[in-house]
């Protein structure tokens, strides 16, 4: 009974995908911070959602992404290339973005960790020399 309640108060609705879910589980395996999910970062000029991230830590700047693949899977390569302006425009506003694949949080979750880590130390380094 004990289990079933930590696992109830650990799950969140926002999360948009299973993959969304099994990345915050190996977080806090990992010992990271919990992320803020599914923050709008922009929005366009009538004040609609513009981007809106998979994850967010907001103290490092730090956007996580959790990248299911079959979103790319179109015959001529747009939204890979939309994802790849997505990413260049958040880097421009100051954002450190990281990426991850089902593979990766499956099979190496402690990289994806470091990875993060590495993002998070960057993040406050320039929030120290701004």
């Amino acid at each position: 009974m004990r289990k079933a309640r930590q696992v109830i108060a650990f799950a969140d609705r926002r999360a948009a995908t299973p993959l969304e879910s099994i990345s915050r589980v190996a977080f806090a395996v990992h010992g990271l911070p919990a992320p803020e999910l599914q923050v709008t970062l922009v929005w366009d000029e009538f004040g609609n959602p513009r981007y809106i991230v998979d994850f967010y830590w907001p103290e490092f700047a730090v956007v996580g992404e959790a990248d299911g693949l079959m979103k790319y899977d179109d015959a001529h390569g747009s939204s890979l290339r939309a994802e790849k302006l997505r990413q260049e425009e958040l880097e421009a506003l100051g954002y450190i973005v990281v990426r991850w694949t089902w593979d990766d949080i499956w099979r190496r979750p402690e990289w994806v960790a470091w990875r993060l880590r590495n993002a998070m130390a960057e993040g406050a380094r320039r929030r120290r020399t701004t």
